[in-house]
C-alpha cells in the first residue's frame, strides 16, 4: 500500500562513533547488508522523504524514493544537533505544518499487546542498539 502522506525520516549520521574508533556504523553489516540500507529499506516504506543528516555524499540511487544529504547545522553538539537539522528541513515543516494537531491527521498509534512484536521477527534484533561493536557482534551471535 502506497504511503499517501509525505512524511519525512531522518537518519543521524553525523556521529564521531568514538566507541567504535571513527568506523561509519552505517557501513556494519548485519545479513548481508549494511545498517544504513536496511535503515533506507524500512523507512521508505513509511515515508517519501528520506534524510540522512550529518553526512555528505551522492544522492541515493537505487531506492524508490531519493535520498537527501543534509549537512548538520550544529556540527558537534551530537545527536540533539542532527535531531535539530532534521527538524529543520523535513517537509512537514518546510511546508509550515507546525502544529502537533496537524500531525495528528496523518499518524496512527496505538500500544501493541504483550508479544505482539514477536510476529514481525526477533524482538532482539527488530529493536536492536549498535552503539558499540560489542554490540554488533552480539547481534551477530543472535542471526537466524
Amino acid at each position: 500500500m502506497e504511503n499517501h502522506v509525505q512524511l519525512s525520516a531522518a537518519i543521524l549520521a553525523g556521529g564521531q562513533a568514538r566507541r567504535y574508533g571513527g568506523r561509519d556504523k552505517g557501513a556494519l553489516v548485519v545479513d548481508g547488508r549494511s545498517t544504513r540500507e536496511r535503515q533506507i529499506a524500512e523507512l521508505a516504506t513509511i515515508a517519501g522523504d528520506i534524510l540522512i543528516v550529518g553526512t555528505s555524499g551522492a544522492p541515493g540511487q537505487g531506492h524508490r524514493i531519493p535520498i537527501r544529504f543534509v549537512a548538520d547545522r550544529l556540527p558537534g553538539r551530537g545527536a540533539l544537533g542532527g535531531v535539530h537539522t532534521a527538524l529543520l528541513v523535513a517537509r512537514r515543516l518546510a511546508d509550515g505544518r507546525l502544529t502537533t494537531i496537524d500531525l495528528f491527521e496523518d499518524v496512527r498509534v496505538r500500544v501493541g499487546a504483550g508479544g505482539e512484536l514477536e510476529a514481525f521477527g526477533d524482538v532482539r534484533r527488530l529493536l536492536a542498539n549498535v552503539n558499540s561493536p560489542a554490540d554488533h557482534t552480539e547481534l551477530k551471535t543472535n542471526q537466524a
